[in-house]
C-alpha cells in the first residue's frame, strides 16, 4: 500500500471499483514478475485521488493522451483490446474527475483517478 485515505466521496462504487481494478490490471500485464506494484489513495477537502503504481515498461510522454484512444494498444504483441484505460478514464469522467498519467520509458507508469468532493474539482 502507497497510502491510505479516510473520508467519504460519493461514486458509484461499481464503477469505481472496476476502473480502479482495471488499472491494477495493466500495471500486473506491463511488469516483469516480481516487480513491485503499488496502489494508494489521499484525500483533500477537494478531491479524492486514487492511483496505481508500476516498475512496468514505461510510457512515452508523447503517447500519454494516446493511450486512452478507443483501441490503442502501444504493443500489439501485448493481449489485449485496448479498452482499458478508454473505459477507466470514461467512468472517471462520468464522477467529473480525470485521470492523470505519469510514466517514463523503462522506469514504470502511474495512474491517477482524481475525484472531486462536493462537486468541484480543485
Amino acid at each position: 500500500m502507497d497510502g491510505l485515505a479516510h473520508g467519504t466521496v460519493i461514486v458509484d462504487p461499481q464503477r469505481i471499483t472496476q476502473a480502479w481494478l482495471q488499472l491494477a490490471a495493466n500495471a500486473v500485464k506491463f511488469s516483469a514478475p516480481g516487480s513491485r506494484i503499488l496502489v494508494g489513495s489521499a484525500v483533500t477537502p477537494t478531491q479524492v485521488r486514487m492511483w496505481v503504481s508500476d516498475e512496468g515498461l514505461g510510457i512515452a510522454p508523447s503517447k500519454h493522451k494516446e493511450i486512452v484512444g478507443r483501441f490503442t494498444r502501444l504493443d500489439p504483441e501485448v493481449e489485449g483490446s485496448g479498452l482499458g484505460l478508454t473505459i477507466v478514464a470514461a467512468i472517471v469522467g462520468a464522477h467529473g474527475g480525470r485521470l492523470d498519467v505519469f510514466s517514463e520509458p523503462g522506469r514504470g507508469s502511474t495512474f491517477t483517478m482524481i475525484l472531486p468532493r462536493n462537486g468541484a474539482l480543485a
